[in-house]
C-alpha cells in the first residue's frame, strides 16, 4: 500500500501520494501536466532533453532520469504544496511527510 498524506488549505483537502512515483517513472514529463503543477515545467524540459540524448547513451540517460524522477517527484510535489500554504491535516499526516523526507 502506498503512503499518502492529507493536506488542507482554506477548508479544502487534498490527498497526496508519498514515496516512489510509478507514474513519473512511466510517463515522465506528463506528471506536472496531470497534477497541474506549472512550477515543475523545468523537469518537463529536462525530460525531453534526457530522452533525446538517450540515443547516444543507448537509453541509459533516459532510464536514469526516469528512476531519479520516480524517486523524487512526490517529495518535490509535496514541498511545492507546503510552500504554497497547504498544511498537514493531522499530526499523522505531518509525521508521514517527515518520514518520507519532506522538510516542513
Amino acid at each position: 500500500m502506498a503512503a499518502s498524506a492529507t493536506l488542507e488549505k482554506n477548508g479544502e483537502r487534498k490527498q497526496i501520494p508519498l514515496g516512489f512515483c510509478w507514474t513519473a517513472l512511466l510517463f515522465q514529463f506528463c506528471i506536472p501536466i496531470f497534477r497541474k503543477d506549472p512550477n515543475k515545467l523545468k523537469y518537463v524540459i529536462f525530460s525531453i532533453i534526457a530522452d533525446s540524448i538517450s540515443g547516444f547513451t543507448f537509453g541509459l540517460s533516459g532510464i536514469a532520469y526516469s528512476i531519479v524522477l520516480g524517486l523524487k517527484y512526490n517529495q518535490m510535489y509535496a514541498k511545492t504544496l507546503l510552500d504554497n500554504g497547504w498544511k498537514p491535516a493531522t499530526e499523522t499526516d505531518r509525521q508521514a511527510l517527515i518520514s518520507n523526507g519532506v522538510n516542513l
